[in-house]
C-alpha cells in the first residue's frame, strides 16, 4: 500500500542524514556525533500516525529512530510503509550524527538518545537529489 499524500495539515518529521567525511571518505558522525557545520542531506518527510502526534518531542524521536532502523523488517512484524519509503529513498539506517526536525525543535541522534541542537544552517542542508 503506497503512502498517502502529504497535506498542509499533517505533522511530519524532517529527516536529515550527516555526510561528513574525513580526508579517507569515512562518515566522521558514526565516531564523533554531529557537529555544528557538517553537511546534511534532508533526504526525508515522515508523516506522522494519529497516536504519535500526541507524543513528547522526545517521545517522537525515539520511535522515528526505532522505526528507520527496524520499522522496515518484516522479522518484525508487518512493515511500516514509512519505512519502507524511507529505506527506498535513504539507502541507509539513521545513525549516530543524523538530525531530526520535529515541530521545529532539532534534535542529533547520541550514542545514546537525542541532543537538542540550534537548527542547522541551511547552507549546509542539500536536497535530496544531491
Amino acid at each position: 500500500m503506497p503512502l498517502a499524500p502529504l497535506t498542509a495539515t499533517d505533522q511530519i518529521v524532517n529527516v536529515y542524514l550527516n555526510s561528513a567525511q574525513d580526508e579517507c571518505g569515512r562518515l566522521t558522525a558514526l565516531i564523533s556525533g554531529y557537529t555544528p557545520g557538517d553537511p546534511l542531506r534532508h533526504c526525508f518527510r515522515l508523516p506522522l500516525d494519529e497516536t504519535e502526534k500526541a507524543l513528547s518531542t522526545e517521545q517522537i524521536a525515539g520511535k522515528v529512530f526505532h522505526l528507520l532502523n527496524v520499522g522496515d523488517d518484516p522479522d518484525m512484524g508487518v512493515p511500516d510503509q514509512r519505512a519502507l519509503a524511507f529505506r527506498l529513498s535513504c539507502m541507509r539506517s539513521l545513525s549516530v550524527g543524523d538530525v531530526l526536525e520535529i515541530d521545529g525543535t532539532f534534535l542529533a541522534v547520541a550514542s545514546l538518545g537525542f541532543t537538542e541542537i540550534e537548527a542547522p544552517d541551511r547552507d549546509t542542508i542539500a536536497p535530496p537529489w544531491r
